[in-house]
């Protein structure tokens, strides 16, 4: 996930524990053994593609309990979805199940969990990241994908 400088980005600063990409998930591999993976809440998922105005099968950015600090590089649209966690842009708190338009070096810093356990970071136009058969779903046990970290760039 590197910074492509024509895109814009989010660098991620610091992050929580457990911050993945996910979508619906993988299906049809069970029988291999691999588990679909895939988002914990998908209505949040069909929530943030509504917002945005895109497609329900864009991954987002999946959070539990912690989400992270993150850098704009660039202007996009972004929405909050799932469980409520303390968020703001730039100092200033924002509500979660809205479409918000940041702008260059704002900084979203999204806090600890208040209500629920699972919240999701959508970023307009999708994460430009590799699907692995068929999925952008990341199942860290399995080698597909990642857990985000400090330095990455999601778009």
């Amino acid at each position: 996930m590197e910074q492509v400088s024509s895109q814009p980005s989010l660098e991620v600063l610091s992050v929580g524990p457990s911050v993945t990409i996910q979508d619906f998930g993988r299906h049809g591999f069970r029988g291999l053994g691999l588990a679909s993976s895939g988002a914990v809440d998908s209505a949040a998922l069909y929530e943030g593609a509504a917002l945005l105005g895109q497609p329900p099968e864009y991954a987002a950015l999946e959070m539990f309990m912690f989400g992270g600090r993150f850098r704009v590089h660039g202007s996009l649209r972004i929405a909050l979805t799932g469980a409520v966690m303390r968020a703001t842009i730039s100092g200033k708190r924002i509500s979660w199940n809205q479409t918000i338009l940041v702008n260059d070096n704002d900084i979203i810093d999204i806090g600890q969990v208040e209500r629920g356990c699972v919240g999701y970071l959508h970023v307009g136009g999708g994460i430009d990241v590799p699907s692995e058969l068929g999925s952008k779903s990341a199942h860290v046990f399995a080698g597909l994908g990642k857990t985000i970290g400090v330095g990455d760039f999601i778009k």
